[in-house]
């Protein structure tokens, strides 16, 4: 498979990916030979929490240290990819992190409850986004054969 400088500019979504392979003429195009193999694409999702001391606003908008919870979301993306002869895994991650705390009457804080973070769809997409991103990269340190990489048709950087 070969990613098009153009296609990893547009990546927007999991369609990106055979939207670019068939935005490829049909010269480019080879499905009984390809340049690239590609394993399944796992993601995973974690949610980590850890203590901390919160900076917040009280009700008069003076800032006040208050103890909270970390929560990080985590998606980690992984697949093999065969390059120049090799079986490699890439790997990508993607972290969201955001802070919540408990309600101070002493300090006129009002609580916040729930972590403000995207959904577990938007994070999978943020994965594998960047999974693309690292395969792109892994393909300009080691282009397959058949790539001239001088081409100019701008094929991998």
């Amino acid at each position: 498979m070969l990613v098009t400088r153009a296609c990893t500019r547009s990546l927007t979504g999991l369609l990106w990916l055979s939207a670019c392979a068939h935005s490829l003429t049909s010269d480019l195009w080879n499905a009984e030979n390809p340049d690239v193999f590609v394993g399944r694409l796992i993601i995973t999702l974690d949610h980590l929490t850890n203590s901390t001391i919160a900076t917040v606003p009280d009700a008069t908008g003076i800032k006040q240290r208050i103890a909270g919870t970390q929560h990080r979301f985590v998606a980690r993306a992984l697949a093999e990819v065969e390059l120049g002869g090799h079986t490699r895994v890439l790997r990508a991650t993607e972290e969201v992190r955001d802070v919540t705390w408990p309600a101070a009457a002493k300090m006129s804080v009002a609580a916040k409850f729930e972590p403000q973070v995207p959904p577990e769809a938007e994070l999978r997409r943020r994965a594998a986004l960047s999974w693309v991103k690292a395969l792109v990269k892994a393909l300009a340190a080691a282009p397959p054969e058949a790539v001239d990489v001088s081409d100019a048709r701008g094929f991998v950087m």
